[in-house]
Order: structure tokens, then sequence, then C-alpha cells
């Protein structure tokens, strides 16, 4: 099946992440992970294919195009992914009494939480993404990080609750160079915790 790009959540972001920032990046970077995985997936014989169930059974695909639909189609699905983590003010919500338990369970406190997460990201070497993913054979909650465009999904073990995009063009036309700043404001300012709470009720 072609791998559609969702229309975005939302119209803006502002003050807290820019029009143009959000116009480049969903226009021209995202578009193009989808056009090229898209043309990629047909070349192999692999359209009928949900994007999800290829990113998570990549020895299916043949070897000499794995990595390319590795990482274009994981471009297309962290991204696609990325944009629902994120809300304008008064819409993202707060996170739910369910979710709360399970972070206190798993990493002690909720700033602990915040904490290794923003470290994750900060501390991604290069470009990348920082996650908080579920693991659903045992409810546990882990935070990582994934180099480029490989995504929690490839392992088809963890599922993503939340994410970060740390490549500098998420970032760099409003923050140039401080990833850190990036971080704390998509932490502070930009978390859908209603988003995040329906997925990780999901996987319960």
């Amino acid at each position: 099946m072609v791998y559609e790009q969702a229309p975005l959540p939302y119209k803006s972001l502002e003050p807290h992440y820019d029009d143009r920032t959000l116009d480049v990046h969903y226009n021209k970077h995202h578009k193009a992970y989808i056009d090229k995985v898209n043309a990629a997936l047909k070349e192999v014989g692999m359209e009928d294919k949900d994007l999800e169930y290829v990113l998570g059974h990549l020895d299916e695909v043949p070897e000499a195009k794995r990595q390319f639909i590795a990482n274009n189609g994981g471009g297309a699905w962290n991204h696609s992914f990325f944009w629902k983590c994120m809300a304008p003010e008064g819409e993202r919500g707060e996170m739910s009494p369910e979710l709360r338990a399970a972070i206190e369970r798993d990493f002690g406190d909720f700033k602990t939480f915040m904490t290794g997460f923003a470290d994750a990201a900060a501390t991604q070497f290069g470009s990348g993404w920082a996650w908080l993913v579920i693991d659903p054979a045992t409810k546990k909650l882990l935070i990582m990080k994934t180099l480029n465009q490989a995504t929690p999904i490839n392992e088809g073990k963890f599922k993503p609750l939340l994410t970060i995009d740390v490549w500098e063009h998420a970032y760099y036309l409003l923050h140039m160079s401080n990833r850190p700043g990036w971080i704390k404001t998509f932490g502070h300012n930009l978390v859908n915790w209603n988003f995040v709470n329906a997925e990780f009720a999901k996987n319960q």
C-alpha cells in the first residue's frame, strides 16, 4: 500500500516551534522520506505491505534495498509519529494517572524520567531520536535513543509512546546549535500528553 503523508494535526505550534521550521520539516524532509520509501517498496514488490510491518521485518526486504528502505521508511514513520507527539497550547492535556504510576514504577518519579529522556536526546551523537517506549511483553517503560532514522519498531519488540527529533533540521532555524534549548522547549511546552496517554493505554 502507498504510505501517505498524513496532514499535520495542527496549523501552528508557535511560539515554541516556529512555523518556518515546521513547514520545511514537514513539506521537504518528511515528504522526501515518504516519496523515496514508496518508490523503493514498489521496486522490490512490497508496495502492498504496511510500512510498520516492513520496518519490523526488515529481514524480508531484499538485501540490496534493505538499508535504503530502513533509512527512508524509518524517516517516514518516525516523523509521522513525531508530529502527533506535539500539540499547541491548550490541547496538550496532562499525563494520565495510569501513565504517571508506570513512570514512577520504572523511573522513580516524573523528574527522573524527564531528566533521563532529555539526557538521551542530548547525548545522541550526531543525528537521531530519543524515545519513551513500552515493552508489551513486560509492560516495562524504557528510554532509548536511535541513530539517524532507525526506530524502535525495527526490532519488532518495542512500542513507542513519545519521541523527540534531534536532527539539526528539526530545530536549527529557531535554536541554532542549541540542542539542549530545543530539548527543554519540547519537554516543557510541546509534549502532547493526550497522545502519549492514548498510546500507553493501547499497550496495556
